[in-house]
């Protein structure tokens, strides 16, 4: 999926539909039904993305601090630091995407001059 393309959101507003950036007619349900058609590739790619990410955010770490991290984060305390991080991150990046699908849609609409 190419970004400019979607960028749903939680609440599934998507920006370049509302930002006017699809032609008349072409709304939310079709613009998720394509990034449904290409879930699979989204999913390998989501996949790759992460794996990479990572080995880059683990690689300075010896193997004693990654099995002492492992441990904690499957205590009770480490699993409500990891929801309480990942509760502040959400809202912030349903905000991001719904800004650059609206600014993907400005772009969409743009003309050479």
């Amino acid at each position: 999926m190419s970004a400019p393309r979607c960028f749903p959101t939680a609440s599934t507003t998507i920006g370049p539909v509302d930002g006017g950036g699809f032609p008349q007619g072409l709304g939310e349900e079709d613009v998720l039904a394509d990034v449904w058609n290409q879930e699979p590739e989204i999913r390998s790619n989501t996949r790759e993305w992460m794996s990479s990410f990572l080995l880059m955010a683990y690689a300075p770490l010896s193997d004693e601090e990654l099995d002492d991290y492992i441990a904690f984060s499957q205590t009770d305390a480490g699993q409500d630091l990891n929801r309480l991080l990942f509760g502040g991150f959400d809202p912030l990046f349903v905000d991001i995407s719904r800004e650059l699908g609206l600014a993907s849609s400005r772009y969409m609409q743009g003309a050479d001059l």
